[in-house]
């Protein structure tokens, strides 16, 4: 449980720089953004829905052209077919991968359920990129 004036924000803030993540900061929405791994992360908040968080790791995937972008866009259904609620979402120019949540009242987050965010995020990307590069036969 953790006090409820602190925001989900302060909270995962805090959480990022007590466990050692990179570069952790906000931005200019108030958003958290850090580093994990070598890749940047953006954890995203709604104030409308203080309870909702969106994990982003925006344009791991260049789109090239539209054919690039249709295959991509197959290889999403895929990837929402077989990944633990994260999702993988094609854009103009780049494909992006997120997991969303919904923190109960009075939920902290911790370190495990951090990694584990980030680890399903990990898992999708994977297998968007092994999909992308005709590593796998399932359709």
């Amino acid at each position: 449980m953790h006090d409820e004036s602190t925001t989900l924000a302060d909270q995962l803030h805090t959480l990022l720089v007590d466990e050692g993540y990179g570069k952790v900061r906000f931005d200019d929405d108030g958003d958290v953004v850090f580093k994990c791994e070598g890749l940047t992360y953006l954890a995203l908040f709604d104030e409308r829905d203080p309870r909702y968080v969106r994990l982003v790791l925006p344009g791991f995937w260049s789109i090239d052209d539209e054919e690039e972008r249709e295959r991509a866009i197959e290889v999403c259904n895929h990837v929402h077919g077989t990944c633990k609620c994260a999702y993988v979402r094609v854009g103009d120019d780049a494909a992006s991968a997120a997991v969303e949540v919904l923190m109960p009242p009075g939920a902290a987050f911790d370190g495990p359920y951090v990694r584990r965010l980030i680890s399903m995020i990990v898992t999708a990307v994977d297998t968007f990129r092994e999909k992308m590069l005709g590593k796998t036969l399932e359709s």
